[in-house]
């Protein structure tokens, strides 16, 4: 108790919250974390198209078939992720792909040669999602992640461009390779296995449930 203090109560509250070392203070306040890296997409089929002919008799004649598929992609991507409970996070992430969608046209009625044509597309997509850190070992924390927003999808000659959705779901990881004095991380590599899927956007496929998978990896710091 201080000496001079006349009220013993309000004496010993004082002397509890000024004992409280700074770091203890400050440890309820939940960090914030700043992802940035690259994303890579897997080359996937997106069906066929058979363009017919009708026959006097109105007997479809097939004309050709159009086999179309998109490569794979490349692009960057930025997350903001705030914890909000000891295991939860929630994020808010940007990010930008781009991918050649291929068609090859075979089987051309007068015998015509297999030609391909391909089209650069680039994909805009602003997602919020959640993830659930449920092992976490040293260092190291796994963590499961699903996620849904917008995209914008735009042909490379910019002669198109369509609004969507996407969603996501994945599996990963987080190391941190370097800590503060206090011990507190601070400087890592965040790596993680996705599949997504989209709805409308420009028009690729027959609009069936299509599987996306993907990879990131990104640095990552903690304020």
């Amino acid at each position: 108790m201080r000496p001079g203090c006349r009220l013993p109560a309000a004496c010993l509250l004082a002397t509890l919250v000024t004992a409280v070392p700074a770091e203890a203070q400050q440890s309820t306040r939940r960090p914030l974390e700043l992802s940035g890296g690259i994303v890579w997409t897997a080359p996937r089929a997106l069906g066929s198209v058979d363009a017919n002919l009708l026959d006097a008799d109105g007997t479809p004649v097939p004309f050709f078939r159009a086999d179309i598929e998109a490569g794979a992609g490349l692009g960057l991507e930025v997350i903001v992720s705030q914890a909000v409970a000891r295991r939860i996070d929630v994020e808010l992430s940007g990010g930008w792909t781009r991918f050649d969608v291929r068609t090859v046209i075979r089987g051309d009625i007068e015998d015509v040669p297999d030609v391909t044509v391909s089209e650069a597309l680039s994909r805009y997509s602003v997602e919020g999602g959640v993830a659930w850190r449920f092992a976490e070992q040293g260092r190291l924390a796994w963590f499961l992640r699903g996620s849904a927003g917008w995209m914008r999808e735009v042909v490379g000659d910019m002669s198109l461009a369509e609004n969507g959705l996407v969603f996501g779901g994945g599996l990963g990881f987080k190391y941190w390779m370097a800590r503060r004095a206090t011990g507190q991380d601070q400087f890592g590599i965040r790596v993680e296995m996705r599949v997504l899927n989209r709805r409308d956007g420009i028009p690729l496929d027959d609009g069936g449930f299509r599987l996306w998978p993907a990879a990131a990896a990104s640095a990552v710091v903690k304020f």
